[in-house]
């Protein structure tokens, strides 16, 4: 279960909340966000530079659109389709969940072009947990598809679009749903692994043969299953809170590992936490999906 994947760069901004690892196959550049301080950054491969783009409100997820400069979003309480270069908005729709310590987290492009985002109640305290996870149908209408969630988190799809992965990261589990990639409705959930002892699964990506890469929030590790749940490859990473992963470069054989300061300051030796790091993989990613909603 040792890696052989080897670290070869890393990307030296400290985010409280970097997120949403996503990498855009079509001009070499890689995205992430940071939720907490209200920015999108992305980094071009080859030539190592880096945009970054201050925004007025939390991005917590995204996705590609036919545009490059152009993403598919999920805010705070609101879908967008928003570019961050020309920092406009398109069209917006609020989701009306979105309230009382609720707001919007982690999301994906499905393989039919389709945009997932589920939210999180940051209201620990109580019995019932009022994220759900939703499906954007349109740039005016959305469909809640699982309800009664604490964090939504590692939403992917397996290479052929038959089952859906989705995390509730407090309960340490990945489910596997059986996927309807034509209609995009979800069956009944099944264990696909468990973490242990306050490790959290968040973030997830899949590679073309199937393996599911998870962070695992404080764990210090990124972990590669098999189809079938077993656990093929450790990576031990630098930060101790690794928040999302995404496969990338030219070849898509370079891991991206997203990673969050929050919650560490005056702790420990925080100096590569909130950190991007990028490995080198024996495996290859998947290309990600493109939405197919556009401009009105």
């Amino acid at each position: 279960m040792t890696s052989d994947c080897k670290l070869v760069h890393s990307i030296d901004v400290p985010c409280l909340l970097g997120e949403n690892a996503l990498w855009d196959h079509r001009v070499c550049c890689f995205w992430w966000t940071d939720i907490l301080d209200n920015k999108v950054y992305r980094w071009w491969f080859k030539e190592d530079k880096l945009d970054t783009f201050a925004l007025n409100e939390p991005l917590c997820s995204f996705g590609l659109t036919s545009d490059p400069d152009v993403l598919i979003c999920a805010f705070s309480d609101n879908f967008a389709l928003f570019s961050p270069v020309n920092n406009k908005k398109y069209w917006s729709l609020t989701v009306n969940e979105c309230r009382n310590g609720v707001r919007m987290n982690d999301g994906r492009v499905d393989p039919a072009g389709r945009f997932w985002a589920g939210s999180m109640d940051q209201n620990h305290q109580q019995k019932e947990f009022n994220g759900q996870l939703y499906r954007l149908d349109s740039e005016t209408k959305y469909t809640a598809v699982l309800s009664n969630i604490h964090i939504s988190n590692g939403l992917s799809w397996s290479p052929d679009g038959a089952f859906m992965y989705f995390t509730d990261s407090p309960t340490e589990e990945i489910k596997c749903y059986p996927f309807d990639l034509s209609q995009g409705d979800v069956g009944h959930a099944s264990e696909f692994a468990r973490t242990h002892r306050h490790v959290h699964p968040d973030g997830c990506c899949v590679d073309v043969q199937g393996g599911v890469w998870s962070a695992h929030w404080n764990g210090s590790q990124v972990v590669r299953y098999m189809p079938n749940g077993e656990t093929d490859v450790v990576l031990a990473v630098p930060p101790i809170q690794p928040t999302s992963v995404c496969f990338g470069g030219d070849r898509m054989t370079h891991l991206f590992v997203t990673s969050a300061l929050d919650g560490l300051l005056n702790q420990r030796d925080s100096s590569r936490d909130g950190r991007v790091f990028v490995y080198q993989t024996p495996n290859t990613g998947k290309e990600q999906a493109i939405c197919t909603l556009g401009r009105t």
